[in-house]
């Protein structure tokens, strides 16, 4: 729940300071939620994003799905850690 509330709040038409604070603790919340549920489980690029946009929100106020579709665009184009450069 903790992911959707704070998805929410970053597609949001308008945004405030508390709302970006309010997104940012949803955030924080996920993900060690993620780590206590899932202790092995290997946190990716794309969660570490997900603290960026906190700044972003604050920034620049509200985004638009261009700018999401950008930012997820960029995160997907490397490979995973595991996987190598070369192949």
């Amino acid at each position: 729940m903790e992911l959707v509330c704070a998805v929410y709040l970053a597609c949001a038409r308008t945004t405030t300071a508390e709302r970006a604070h309010v997104y940012h603790s949803h955030i924080v919340h996920y993900v060690e939620n993620l780590k206590t549920i899932y202790p092995t489980f290997a946190l990716h690029p794309n969660h570490h994003a997900a603290f960026h946009i906190y700044n972003y929100l604050l920034l620049f106020g509200p985004v638009s799905c261009m700018i999401w579709e950008s930012c997820m665009d960029m995160t997907t184009r490397y490979p995973p850690k595991k996987q190598s450069l070369l192949a």
